[in-house]
């Protein structure tokens, strides 16, 4: 009898041990999607993030912006920053998220596979030309914690 019960103890403490990660993972897509809010109207972006906070009209060099101003909509107090180029989402910031660990592995976060990134260093991570979007970085705030996520979708 006595072995049963270590037998079950040590069952019970393998599984639970087995399942650590799967918390970490549903947690992890609680930021968003990214490929939901990537080339979307102001009108879809309203649908999935709500109404915007504010705006401002912004004028990137190198942009077809340079020439007349693009709208810039902050979402979800300041979570979420989306400059429209052409009419649709392709700058993306997603700010207030110094909860999550500054490492590779949470590409996870944006609802994209594990990827290597194309460049790391102390500051951050940069993935390029992954999944159809043109650029992803994730910057360290110092603390090895997320301090923004920076998206280009199409526009370099």
């Amino acid at each position: 009898m006595k072995n049963l019960i270590t037998l079950l103890i040590c069952t019970f403490f393998f599984i639970s041990c087995g399942n650590s990660n799967q918390g970490n993972q549903n947690n992890a897509e609680n930021i968003i999607k990214v490929k939901t809010i990537i080339g979307k109207t102001e009108k879809e972006i309203e649908k999935i993030l709500g109404k915007p906070d504010s705006s401002e009209k912004v004028s990137p060099s190198n942009t077809p912006c340079k020439d007349e101003p693009c709208t810039k909509m902050f979402y979800q107090k300041n979570k979420f920053e989306i400059v429209y180029i052409n009419g649709k989402s392709d700058w993306i910031t997603i700010n207030n998220i110094s909860d999550f660990d500054c490492n590779s592995e949470n590409i996870v976060l944006l609802g994209l596979p594990p990827t290597i990134p194309d460049f790391e260093n102390l500051n951050g991570f940069r993935w390029s030309n992954i999944e159809n979007i043109s650029e992803i970085n994730f910057s360290n705030n110092g603390e090895d914690k997320i301090d923004y996520i920076y998206i280009k979708s199409t526009t370099k």
